[in-house]
């Protein structure tokens, strides 16, 4: 019964305040906006990332899985930050923008599946070593899951991010206009998982360029792209555990704990070219 309430968690349901400042300046020219917001949650879906629990397989017998890459549950859950918003029209030409935000997330005393095996002491194990399936129902009292009590973070991102994007376009000819666009993306420090020691990640800044020439009036447009022009290399998100993999042997199934773990990493350096037609109305 434990096991089969987490795969139908209740409604999500949330409460959020914001107060907030709009400023425009020099004419319009330049604007200032700052926001300020606090959010609750009750059942926020909190992903429990690389789950070991008990089930049976499709053979009827009983086995140790690994919910990959997590399974989520409804938590009690707190949000609270910061935005700021900054434009500038230097020239009728030249624009530029900013936006920089900070916002921190954390469960509150969330009853949580966690992998509490070795020790069982309460506390998620900072070692996943794959238990049996005798050891996972002697541990969970034949639920077959175990729970933690936490007030980790809620969110894996960055608490502090920013861009700054800047344009310059000007008419080449009465049907022709170009554009000189710039793109830059930063992500401060994340410490993720405190028990995976692979998964935080360190600040790190994309930048992206694009040029081109477009109709006055939107009708076209070719433009080219470079992304991830410095070619910035981050492993953003890896596996809490080592994965597993199924294999059979003369006494039949079996799931096996491997030596690798799951990474997610940023884009590559890119190069492109788009063309856009629009038809009919604009």
């Amino acid at each position: 019964a434990a096991l089969s309430a987490l795969y139908f968690p209740a409604d999500e349901k949330s409460k959020s305040f914001e107060l907030g400042l709009k400023t425009d300046w020099l004419n319009r020219r330049l604007r200032f906006n700052l926001t300020a917001y606090h959010q609750t949650f009750k059942n926020f879906a909190f992903s429990s990332r690389s789950l070991i629990f008990g089930g049976v397989n499709s053979g009827g017998g009983n086995e140790v899985f690994t919910a990959a890459p997590a399974i989520a549950v409804g938590v009690p859950a707190k949000v609270q930050g910061v935005e700021l918003e900054l434009a500038f029209q230097a020239t009728p030409n030249w624009s530029m923008a900013a936006i920089a935000s900070y916002s921190k997330s954390k469960l509150r005393n969330a009853t949580v599946p966690c992998n509490d095996y070795n020790p069982i002491d309460g506390q998620p194990d900072s070692v996943s070593t794959l238990p049996t399936f005798a050891q996972v129902s002697a541990a969970t009292g034949g639920d077959l899951v175990q729970f933690c009590n936490s007030n980790a973070r809620a969110g894996s991102g960055s608490p502090f991010s920013a861009t700054l994007q800047s344009e310059y376009n000007m008419p080449i000819s009465n049907n022709i206009d170009g554009y000189l666009r710039g793109l830059l993306t930063y992500n401060g420090n994340s410490l993720n998982d405190p028990l995976n020691a692979f998964d935080d990640v360190k600040s790190y800044a994309v930048v992206n360029f694009f040029a081109g020439v477009r109709a006055p009036d939107g009708a076209w447009s070719v433009g080219l792209f470079a992304k991830n022009i410095f070619n910035s290399q981050r492993a953003v998100l890896t596996g809490t555990s080592a994965l597993t993999t199924s294999y059979r042997t003369l006494v039949g199934a079996q799931n096996g704990q491997t030596s690798y773990r799951s990474v997610t990493y940023t884009d590559p350096r890119e190069f492109g070219i788009t063309a856009k037609v629009a038809i009919g109305s604009r």
